[in-house]
């Protein structure tokens, strides 16, 4: 029987919850399998789970959920056992850097906002950095994260030393390297506030889009702070961004975001693992079914 390994933080994961029930409908053919991060142990001599040896096999599939950066080295420890069915690749993982998002679009020439990696911390480097983003108000984010936290708009340096202040004293309570958070700085699109637009990817296809709208009259539209989601038609510009960032980015599965710029679209994220509740809901679309037939391919 083949098994599909889900690597998420909780069971009650919503996905993970939406996958397990599609898969219980294939009845002795897919067994899903789940792993919580903080479970699974690395060593030289293999992976364990629950104390036990975790007998891989390459017809089987490792799906992370949770942040992917968290699971870096699994990722990493899979591959070196010739394991090719992993979401997110390791190359994949560079996506879960904002900074390296962006590269990647001006890479690319995928029309994005301008920005910057925040590495200083004094007035005068700072100053040069909103210069070259042509002034306050701009986003301020987390490099590394996800569903809308750790992302505000910054209107002053002080702002901006007050946000950095106020991640680090968070975070210290649970990680003992808060210094090697980083920042990125991005121009403000003030028409964009509070509405962006989602396309669902999965098997290098275009699964559909939804456009998400704040309710509370703020700037970020994630669903999971409760902004709305409704289906829309990929116009013809959104759906040829959307392809050639498959293309490039070889992209599996994921939500790739964007705003509205006048009359263009800006892409803004890549995430490789993607919540789709709020997509499921607007759409009618069965992600979770979609994607179990595709791992089980």
């Amino acid at each position: 029987m083949k098994k599909i390994y889900i690597i998420a933080d909780s069971k009650k994961d919503y996905r993970y919850e939406r996958m397990a029930e599609e898969a219980r409908k294939k009845v002795n053919k897919l067994e899903i399998v789940f792993c919580s991060s903080y479970d699974l142990i690395l060593t030289s001599g293999g992976i364990f789970l629950n104390n036990k040896k975790v007998e891989l096999s390459k017809k089987d599939y490792f799906w992370f959920l949770s942040n992917a950066t968290m699971n870096f080295f699994a990722i990493c420890k899979f591959s070196s056992y010739g394991i090719k069915k992993i979401w997110p690749t390791k190359d994949a993982l560079n996506f879960a850097d904002k900074f390296l998002t962006s590269v990647f679009f001006e890479k690319n020439n995928i029309p994005t906002p301008k920005t910057t990696l925040l590495r200083f911390t004094n007035e005068d480097d700072l100053n040069t950095l909103i210069n070259f983003l042509g002034g306050y108000p701009l986003v301020m984010k987390k490099n590394v994260g996800s569903v809308g936290r750790d992302v505000r708009i910054v209107r002053n340096n002080q702002d901006v030393f007050d946000f950095i202040k106020e991640v680090h004293q968070r975070l210290e309570k649970k990680i003992n390297h808060a210094s090697r958070i980083g920042f990125i700085l991005q121009e403000f699109i003030s028409e964009s506030a509070g509405t962006d637009f989602r396309v669902l990817v999965l098997g290098g296809k275009i699964l559909g889009a939804i456009k998400r709208t704040a309710q509370d009259g703020g700037f970020k539209a994630n669903v999971s702070l409760g902004g709305k989601a409704e289906m829309i038609e990929l116009d013809k510009e959104l759906k040829n961004l959307t392809k050639k960032i498959i293309k490039a980015g070889k992209l599996f599965y994921g939500g790739v975001d964007f705003i509205r710029n006048g009359n263009q679209y800006l892409a803004l994220e890549i995430n490789t693992s993607a919540q789709f509740k709020g997509f499921e809901g607007a759409t009618g679309i069965n992600v979770a079914s979609k994607i179990v037939d595709r791992l089980s391919i």
